[in-house]
């Protein structure tokens, strides 16, 4: 049976561990974005004129993480629900950056593939979001929103700072080095600070979510409950018919927003605009996204998240249209930072929009058992738009279809309601 948990306002606490939690969840998103994730744009460029590896093959490269953390996931989910994310996310950023390492030595786009599977199959891949997200979820419910749009934020600041960072160092030392530089760092940075403060749950340190006091059993009745949160099992969730139209709403803007978010630097670097200027464009793409985010994830806990996350897709749609008439660096600027717009809320969207439908309690299984379907789609988006390049020589045909598709899954958000216990 889904549990009811009612929380009172009082007493509450000076200090409540869950913002630490959120600060070393928000380090962690920072330094993830180096390790091949929103920077792997600025090494096409360098890597397929060393190598000969294909536009196409980038995309395979990404669909070979999220497929490794498509098999991963459920695994993820149920391991985040037992035992926390203490010792398994220290595991996934050595593995993440002993694989990035090795990329410095692929001589090969095969050996990319291999070393980017490896990277997805230890929970850095698509899993990434379920180690830095589902424990947040378990410390917060009222405030979630915020929780989840400060924590979420060290990925707005992880791509200002190593967007740059990770260009200088191409230019400076080469795309080999370059990987072995990120790769260290990540190691020293996020291992002894997750090691020292993850905490699986509020209740393992007798606390609640959101530092507030438990009032009266579920059974109980309370004229005036401070927050109540029904938390489903996996079993139940998937039993609803919302589960499986979340599950293909969220699919379906996977594959159209996937399409662009690798291959749109090269795009840029494609019409003649300079790469350094390209990686701060997407600096300027994080500092809307942070914006964004912030505003976002307030207005989280007070419209329903359906209707936030329907906005963010509808401007990403709008951003990825800007990309494809953008042909001037004014025009790069404008579209990267709609762009960012639109991410900032799209971040957010699946980590509020599951623990707010389903609760907090199995969070980590649900979300394990959905992320092989959506990894699966966001996984094809980038291979197929860069066999499109290298069939046609753009990306346009693709991106309009990009377009529709998260047009339509805005509409099907919008239309999916919260599940209602019978």
């Amino acid at each position: 049976m889904a549990k009811q948990e009612t929380f009172s306002a009082q007493p509450k606490r000076k200090f409540f561990y869950g913002w630490v939690m959120v600060c070393v969840f928000g380090l962690t998103n920072a330094i993830a974005t180096s390790l091949g994730a929103v920077n792997l744009g600025l090494f096409i460029n360098p890597m397929g004129h060393d190598i000969g590896m294909s536009r196409s093959m980038f995309g395979w490269a990404q669909t070979s993480r999220q497929t490794a953390g498509a098999v991963a996931s459920p695994i993820i989910g149920r391991l985040l629900d037992r035992f926390g994310a203490r010792i398994m996310l220290p595991l996934a950023i050595v593995s993440a950056s002993i694989a990035v390492i090795l990329v410095s030595f692929a001589t090969h786009a095969w050996q990319v593939l291999a070393i980017f599977a490896l990277m997805g199959l230890m929970g850095l891949g698509g899993g990434a979001q379920l180690l830095t997200s589902v424990p947040i979820a378990k410390w917060f419910i009222r405030r979630r929103g915020r929780a989840m749009a400060f924590a979420t934020l060290g990925t707005t600041v992880g791509v200002a700072i190593f967007s740059p960072w990770t260009g200088f160092l191409i230019t400076e030392v080469g795309w080999r080095e370059a990987w072995r530089i990120i790769g260290v760092t990540a190691i020293v940075i996020v291992v002894p600070v997750a090691w020292i403060f993850i905490k699986r749950q509020p209740e393992d340190m007798g606390l609640q979510p959101d530092g507030e006091s438990v009032v009266r059993a579920a059974s109980d009745v309370i004229s005036k409950p401070y927050v109540q949160e029904v938390s489903w099992t996996m079993k139940e969730a998937v039993k609803t018919p919302i589960f499986w139209r979340l599950t293909a709403t969220f699919s379906i803007i996977s594959l159209g927003q996937f399409t662009v978010g690798l291959h749109r630097i090269p795009s840029f670097v494609d019409k003649g605009i300079d790469p350094k200027i390209v990686s701060y464009a997407l600096s300027a793409d994080a500092i809307t996204a942070s914006v964004s985010m912030v505003i976002m994830g307030f207005l989280y806990e007070r419209v329903p998240a359906r209707i936030m996350g329907a906005i963010g897709i509808s401007i990403t749609a709008l951003a990825v249209f800007f990309t494809m008439i953008a042909n001037s660096v004014p025009g790069m600027f404008l579209a990267t930072m709609t762009f960012g717009l639109g991410a900032g809320s799209n971040l957010l969207m699946q980590n509020n929009v599951w623990a707010d439908y389903y609760g907090r309690r199995h969070i980590g299984a649900i979300r394990g058992t959905v992320m092989p379907f959506i990894l699966f789609f966001s996984g094809i988006g980038a291979p197929i738009a860069g066999y499109v390049f290298d069939a046609t020589g753009s990306y346009n045909p693709m991106w309009r279809i990009s377009i529709a598709l998260m047009l339509l899954g805005a509409f099907l958000l919008v239309i999916t309601p919260k599940p209602v216990r019978k």
